[in-house]
């Protein structure tokens, strides 16, 4: 059975921003970044050999 890479990433991602919203509660602005900004990470991770992802990271550093 193979695992999806990007399913992994998601649930630990998601399950981060849900354990630190319990000890966070006053972040909620904060905690919605982290998890708009780990998704993204995420998917130029999954996507790293594509030719248009390559060029987006090499542009944008």
């Amino acid at each position: 059975m193979k695992i999806d890479f990007l399913r992994i990433l998601a649930f630990i991602n998601i399950t981060l921003i849900f354990i630190l919203a319990i000890y966070l509660e006053g972040l909620k602005n904060t905690l919605f970044g982290l998890l708009i900004i780990g998704t993204v990470v995420a998917f130029l991770i999954w996507k790293k050999e594509d030719y248009r992802v390559k060029k987006f990271i090499n542009n944008f550093f």
